[in-house]
């Protein structure tokens, strides 16, 4: 089987340009740069601590209350919703990148971060941690969802995983892509010349 960062690779145009009533739920990857990060506002929330869940919830005083799961969550817990532009040679778009993705691009649990806008320059720190991921190249792996559709892109993706470039990885599937045009070229030729009259 393929590495799971290979699979159904495409540009960011390409995926721009699937977009439609067919293409929802499909899965590809792109490999695309980090170029801006968005900062207007919290690069992380409070979530629901219930397995499966993660969901934002709503601070009523004494406690938080998740309405996904009908259900009152004491201590909330610090997830990730990272907002990034990103792009290739073909097209640029907005990800957001949740949860433990964005702590392994990050290198800092998400409760580091919420715990440090209480120090002095807290806000200022958060925001250059951030930012050093400008900069990387990293392979999104993407689900077509309908939001995507109704948006038709304008609105960005979800990166439901990421990986670090394998270059090694990369040229072995480029090789094997050039390997592929020259045997269908020479099935052409072979048909061409079989049929030239002579």
């Amino acid at each position: 089987m393929k590495n799971r960062s290979l699979r159904n690779r495409k540009n960011l145009s390409q995926i721009v340009q699937m977009l439609n009533a067919e293409s929802v739920g499909q899965v590809c990857t792109c490999k695309a740069i980090i170029y801006y990060i968005v900062h207007d506002y919290a690069p992380f929330y409070k979530s629901c601590t219930k397995i499966g869940c993660q969901k934002k919830v709503i601070d009523i005083g004494d406690h938080y209350w998740c309405n996904n799961c009908n259900n009152a969550i004491p201590s909330p817990d610090a997830r990730y919703q990272l907002k990034a532009r990103i792009q290739d040679d073909t097209e640029s778009t907005l990800i957001t990148i949740f949860g433990d993705e964005a702590e392994e691009l990050l290198k800092h649990p998400a409760s580091e971060l919420k715990n440090l806008i209480k120090s002095e320059n807290g806000i200022q720190t958060i925001k250059a941690i951030i930012d050093e991921i400008i900069g990387t190249l990293i392979v999104f792996e993407i689900k077509i969802s309908q939001y995507n559709i109704q948006s038709q892109g304008r609105c960005g993706f979800t990166a439901y995983k990421i990986f670090q470039v394998d270059y090694k990885l990369d040229s072995h599937q480029i090789q094997e892509q050039i390997e592929q045009v020259i045997e269908a070229s020479q099935i052409f030729n072979d048909t061409f010349q079989a049929h030239t009259p002579t």
